[in-house]
């Protein structure tokens, strides 16, 4: 109904039809469809930005070092540039799961 109303101040009486021919769930599910297209790409691109800043930051740091932790316990000195990099890492998973997501959007047009 807010959709509708929203859509009615836009292009006026034709969002009256928007209904036609599909129950509440149907409309519910298509909105969020539409969204998670859009916000999906904005998410996979700071995702991106975020790898592209550990980088560089992994980079200027190859001979720093850095305290390890095992069981959150300090461990043995390690270089920072591989402790960011694990980070870069994790990030990538979630970009490739997110990347799947999107596949799956797209093929249910």
């Amino acid at each position: 109904m807010n959709i509708e109303r929203l859509l009615a101040a836009e292009i006026g009486e034709c969002a009256g039809k928007l209904h036609t021919g599909r129950s509440r769930n149907d409309q519910v599910a298509l909105d969020l469809h539409l969204y998670l297209r859009d916000e999906l790409q904005q998410i996979m691109s700071a995702l991106h930005e975020l790898q592209n800043v550990l980088l560089t930051q992994a980079k200027a740091h190859t001979n720093t070092l850095f305290p390890g932790y095992t069981h959150l316990q300090r461990a043995q000195p390690i270089n920072f540039a591989h402790h960011l990099m694990c980070y870069v890492a994790m990030f990538m998973r979630d970009l490739q799961r997110l990347q799947d997501l999107w596949r799956g959007l797209i093929a249910c047009r």
